[in-house]
């Protein structure tokens, strides 16, 4: 996956400062918890890659 954010992906908190549950942001903790390893690079021409290997067994 890449996108042309410079920004790193982060896990946000499931709630809003207000208490309220997050629609959406769930994805990248998924990503964590069910890879092996997960390698972010830059891109040449600015943004990032994610890389991320997962079991098949």
């Amino acid at each position: 996956m890449s996108d042309r954010s410079d920004e790193l992906p982060v896990t946000a908190p499931p709630t809003d400062p207000h208490g309220r549950l997050r629609h959406g942001g769930h994805g990248w903790p998924i990503v964590c918890r069910l890879s092996r390893d997960v390698r972010v690079s830059d891109l040449p021409a600015g943004g990032k890659c994610i890389t991320a290997v997962v079991s098949l067994a």
